[in-house]
Protein backbone atom coordinates (compact mmCIF):
# COMPACT_ATOMS: atom_id res chain seq x y z
CA UNK A 1 0.00 0.00 0.00
CA UNK A 2 2.95 2.31 0.60
CA UNK A 3 4.14 1.48 -2.92
CA UNK A 4 0.80 1.94 -4.70
CA UNK A 5 -1.28 4.34 -2.63
CA UNK A 6 -4.26 2.02 -2.65
CA UNK A 7 -7.08 2.66 -0.22
CA UNK A 8 -7.70 0.04 2.47
CA UNK A 9 -10.74 -1.39 0.71
CA UNK A 10 -9.01 -1.44 -2.67
CA UNK A 11 -6.07 -3.41 -1.24
CA UNK A 12 -8.37 -5.67 0.76
CA UNK A 13 -10.27 -6.74 -2.37
CA UNK A 14 -7.28 -7.26 -4.66
CA UNK A 15 -7.21 -10.51 -6.56
CA UNK A 16 -4.04 -12.14 -7.80
CA UNK A 17 -5.25 -11.47 -11.36
CA UNK A 18 -5.20 -7.71 -10.65
CA UNK A 19 -1.39 -7.74 -10.63
CA UNK A 20 0.70 -7.39 -13.77
CA UNK A 21 4.28 -8.13 -12.73
CA UNK A 22 5.67 -7.62 -16.24
CA UNK A 23 4.45 -4.02 -16.37
CA UNK A 24 4.73 -3.43 -12.57
CA UNK A 25 1.09 -2.40 -12.42
CA UNK A 26 -2.01 -3.20 -10.43
CA UNK A 27 -5.53 -2.75 -11.74
CA UNK A 28 -8.03 -1.34 -9.28
CA UNK A 29 -11.37 -2.71 -10.43
CA UNK A 30 -14.36 -0.33 -10.62
CA UNK A 31 -16.35 -2.44 -8.15
CA UNK A 32 -13.62 -2.03 -5.49
CA UNK A 33 -12.83 1.62 -6.20
CA UNK A 34 -14.31 4.51 -4.24
CA UNK A 35 -14.99 6.40 -7.49
CA UNK A 36 -16.44 3.29 -9.19
CA UNK A 37 -13.96 3.65 -12.05
CA UNK A 38 -11.25 1.21 -13.03
CA UNK A 39 -7.72 2.60 -12.86
CA UNK A 40 -4.22 1.26 -13.31
CA UNK A 41 -1.51 2.11 -10.78
CA UNK A 42 2.21 1.71 -11.41
CA UNK A 43 4.51 0.39 -8.73
CA UNK A 44 8.25 0.02 -8.26
CA UNK A 45 10.04 -3.19 -9.22
CA UNK A 46 10.93 -3.67 -5.53
CA UNK A 47 7.20 -3.92 -4.77
CA UNK A 48 6.85 -6.48 -7.58
CA UNK A 49 9.64 -8.58 -6.06
CA UNK A 50 7.97 -8.52 -2.64
CA UNK A 51 4.58 -9.48 -4.12
CA UNK A 52 6.16 -12.35 -6.06
CA UNK A 53 7.92 -13.51 -2.88
CA UNK A 54 4.59 -13.32 -1.01
CA UNK A 55 2.85 -15.42 -3.68
CA UNK A 56 5.62 -18.06 -3.68
CA UNK A 57 4.78 -18.82 -0.03
CA UNK A 58 1.20 -19.73 -0.96
CA UNK A 59 0.10 -23.04 -2.43
CA UNK A 60 -2.67 -23.94 -4.89
CA UNK A 61 -3.74 -20.40 -5.69
CA UNK A 62 -5.89 -19.29 -8.60
CA UNK A 63 -6.16 -15.89 -10.29
CA UNK A 64 -9.46 -15.15 -8.53
CA UNK A 65 -8.04 -15.74 -5.04
CA UNK A 66 -7.46 -12.77 -2.74
CA UNK A 67 -3.97 -11.32 -2.80
CA UNK A 68 -4.16 -10.86 0.99
CA UNK A 69 -6.24 -13.79 2.29
CA UNK A 70 -7.45 -14.62 5.76
CA UNK A 71 -6.25 -17.87 7.36
CA UNK A 72 -9.23 -19.54 5.67
CA UNK A 73 -8.14 -18.24 2.25
CA UNK A 74 -11.03 -15.76 1.96
CA UNK A 75 -11.17 -11.98 1.57
CA UNK A 76 -10.84 -9.99 4.80
CA UNK A 77 -13.80 -7.95 5.99
CA UNK A 78 -13.20 -4.18 6.18
CA UNK A 79 -13.09 -4.40 9.98
CA UNK A 80 -10.78 -7.43 9.92
CA UNK A 81 -8.32 -5.75 7.55
CA UNK A 82 -8.32 -2.63 9.74
CA UNK A 83 -7.58 -4.79 12.81
CA UNK A 84 -4.64 -6.33 10.95
CA UNK A 85 -3.08 -2.86 10.73
CA UNK A 86 -3.83 -2.27 14.42
CA UNK A 87 -1.87 -5.45 15.25
CA UNK A 88 1.01 -4.29 13.03
CA UNK A 89 1.03 -0.95 14.87
CA UNK A 90 1.08 -2.67 18.26
CA UNK A 91 3.88 -5.10 17.33
CA UNK A 92 6.00 -2.39 15.70
CA UNK A 93 5.69 -0.03 18.67
CA UNK A 94 4.65 2.87 16.43
CA UNK A 95 2.25 5.27 18.08
CA UNK A 96 0.59 6.36 14.85
CA UNK A 97 0.18 3.77 12.13
CA UNK A 98 -2.86 2.85 10.05
CA UNK A 99 -3.59 1.84 6.47
CA UNK A 100 -4.57 5.33 5.34
CA UNK A 101 -1.25 6.74 6.54
CA UNK A 102 0.42 4.58 3.87
CA UNK A 103 -1.64 6.40 1.22
CA UNK A 104 -0.35 9.75 2.48
CA UNK A 105 3.21 8.38 2.51
CA UNK A 106 2.85 7.11 -1.06
CA UNK A 107 1.50 10.46 -2.32
CA UNK A 108 4.28 12.42 -0.60
CA UNK A 109 7.00 10.11 -1.92
CA UNK A 110 5.52 10.15 -5.44
CA UNK A 111 5.48 13.94 -5.39
CA UNK A 112 9.03 14.22 -4.01
CA UNK A 113 10.52 11.74 -6.47
CA UNK A 114 9.17 13.72 -9.42
CA UNK A 115 8.40 10.54 -11.35
CA UNK A 116 5.23 12.09 -12.73
CA UNK A 117 3.17 15.24 -12.82
CA UNK A 118 0.54 16.31 -10.31
CA UNK A 119 -2.06 15.12 -12.81
CA UNK A 120 -0.38 11.68 -12.98
CA UNK A 121 -0.52 11.50 -9.19
CA UNK A 122 -4.18 12.53 -9.24
CA UNK A 123 -5.08 9.80 -11.74
CA UNK A 124 -3.08 7.05 -10.01
CA UNK A 125 -4.43 8.06 -6.61
CA UNK A 126 -7.99 7.95 -7.91
CA UNK A 127 -8.82 11.54 -6.95
CA UNK A 128 -11.29 13.69 -8.87
CA UNK A 129 -9.58 17.02 -8.14
CA UNK A 130 -6.04 18.32 -7.70
CA UNK A 131 -7.12 19.69 -4.31
CA UNK A 132 -6.90 16.15 -2.94
CA UNK A 133 -3.32 15.86 -4.22
CA UNK A 134 -2.47 19.03 -2.28
CA UNK A 135 -4.16 17.63 0.80
CA UNK A 136 -2.24 14.36 0.71
CA UNK A 137 1.24 15.57 -0.26
CA UNK A 138 3.60 17.07 2.26
CA UNK A 139 5.95 19.89 1.33
CA UNK A 140 9.56 18.87 0.85
CA UNK A 141 11.88 20.02 3.64
CA UNK A 142 13.74 23.29 2.95
CA UNK A 143 17.20 21.69 2.81
CA UNK A 144 15.93 19.17 0.24
CA UNK A 145 14.40 21.96 -1.87
CA UNK A 146 17.65 23.92 -1.75
CA UNK A 147 19.57 20.92 -3.13
CA UNK A 148 17.13 20.61 -6.03
CA UNK A 149 18.02 22.17 -9.39
CA UNK A 150 17.20 25.83 -9.80
CA UNK A 151 14.08 26.45 -11.89
CA UNK A 152 16.19 28.85 -13.95
CA UNK A 153 18.99 26.38 -14.78
CA UNK A 154 17.07 23.09 -14.88
CA UNK A 155 15.65 23.43 -18.44
CA UNK A 156 19.06 24.33 -19.87
CA UNK A 157 20.83 21.54 -17.97
CA UNK A 158 18.17 19.05 -19.11
CA UNK A 159 18.69 20.02 -22.76
CA UNK A 160 22.43 19.57 -22.39
CA UNK A 161 22.04 16.32 -20.46
CA UNK A 162 24.20 17.72 -17.66
CA UNK A 163 21.96 17.70 -14.62
CA UNK A 164 20.55 14.56 -13.08
CA UNK A 165 17.11 14.17 -11.56
CA UNK A 166 16.98 14.23 -7.73
CA UNK A 167 16.53 10.43 -7.56
CA UNK A 168 19.66 9.96 -9.68
CA UNK A 169 21.69 12.20 -7.39
CA UNK A 170 21.24 9.96 -4.35
CA UNK A 171 23.95 7.34 -3.85
CA UNK A 172 22.81 3.75 -4.05
CA UNK A 173 22.63 1.93 -0.69
CA UNK A 174 25.70 -0.09 -1.72
CA UNK A 175 27.70 3.05 -2.55
CA UNK A 176 26.77 4.79 0.65
CA UNK A 177 27.71 1.71 2.71
CA UNK A 178 31.13 1.67 1.02
CA UNK A 179 31.55 5.37 1.62
CA UNK A 180 30.73 4.85 5.30
CA UNK A 181 33.33 2.06 5.56
CA UNK A 182 35.99 4.28 4.00
CA UNK A 183 35.07 7.14 6.29
CA UNK A 184 35.24 4.83 9.32
CA UNK A 185 38.73 3.64 8.32
CA UNK A 186 39.95 7.20 7.79
CA UNK A 187 38.62 8.47 11.11
CA UNK A 188 39.79 5.41 13.05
Amino acid sequence: MAGTGLRLNEARQLRISDLNFGASQVTVRAMTSKRKKTRVVDFHSAVAREMERHLRTRHNVSDTDPLFPTDEGKFFTVDGFGKLFARIRKKSGLRRFHAHLLRHTWATNYNRSRTGSTFDLQVEGGWTTARMVDRYCKVRPLDERRRAPSPFTAPRAARLGVEKRPSEMRPSPKESALARKRLTRITA
